[in-house]
């Protein structure tokens, strides 16, 4: 089928997808990285409500992310933003076999770090600073 109908493989995912998200628009500061989430949608509603990050492990889940994004950002037509996200993929995994470091790997991810709760990331990283130099000044 992929051969004789390129894209028909998609054409039926997003027909199924439709049937458990739909595509519903997700109201952003920058809407052109999130409307038409429904692959993203999915993935963190129905898929990872079953198979837990835990278990299927946090490589792997962004490896996931990274693949709804793409496929988001394509049935948008967000070409830009479906090249980068892949090359920024290949940057990290390519990283992450020659530096032996998954974690630092993923920085280099577009996807966001898929911590739950209210406080930022940039909020975590003010406090971490704040936490190292409070250390620094106890210890001297």
């Amino acid at each position: 089928m992929a051969a004789s109908s390129p894209g028909q493989l998609y054409n039926m995912a997003v027909a199924e997808l439709s049937k458990y998200v739909g595509d519903k628009a997700t109201d952003s500061s920058v809407p052109e990285h999130l409307q038409g989430r429904a692959f993203t949608n999915y993935l963190t509603t129905m898929f990872f409500a079953t198979h837990s990050t835990d278990r299927i492990g946090s490589w792997k889940a962004r490896e996931m992310r990274t693949l709804c994004a793409a496929l988001d950002a394509l049935r948008t037509g967000s070409l830009p933003r479906l090249a980068d996200l892949l090359v920024q993929r290949l940057k990290a995994c390519e990283t992450a076999i020659t530096t032996g470091d998954p974690e630092a790997a993923s920085q280099l991810e577009l996807i966001p770090r898929q911590d739950i709760g209210l406080t930022s990331i940039e909020e975590r990283r003010v406090a971490r600073r704040a936490t190292l130099v409070d250390r620094k000044l106890k210890n001297t």
